[in-house]
């Protein structure tokens, strides 16, 4: 009896929930309540609209050594246009992530001028 009695109990739960959902999903949102969602392009786009300043292109690096990956050194990002070494100054405050040397010739990162890291096989100078 009391096994019944339950599954009974769980049943309804379940059907008033999901009737509830159903209902909800029926009924249109008034168009002033509705939240638009941005792609990051379009975010990027907006956030463009309200900035002046744009950000100075790198200053070429004096280092023209070029390294294959397995003599390359320990290199860090902070999601910004170059690749850094492990002292740079232009990393303080920030929080960089070690990435491969494969990833920072793939992604076609320039070179930090604080810090003159080497260059990759294939470099390209930027304009």
């Amino acid at each position: 009896m009391k096994k019944s009695l339950l599954i009974l109990v769980v049943l309804l739960c379940l059907l008033s929930t999901g009737c509830a959902k159903t209902k909800q999903a029926e009924q249109p949102e008034a168009p002033e309540a509705q939240t638009q969602v941005q792609t990051p392009a379009e975010q990027t786009a907006e956030k463009g609209k309200h900035e002046t300043t744009e950000q100075a292109p790198l200053a070429p690096s004096n280092n023209k050594e070029v390294v294959t990956e397995e003599k390359a050194p320990k290199v860090y990002w902070v999601m910004d246009i170059a690749y850094h070494l492990e002292n740079c100054k232009a990393l303080a405050g920030a929080n960089p992530q070690e990435v491969p040397w494969s990833l920072v010739k793939e992604i076609g990162l320039r070179q930090c001028p604080e810090c003159n890291p080497p260059r990759y096989e294939g470099y390209v100078e930027s304009e």
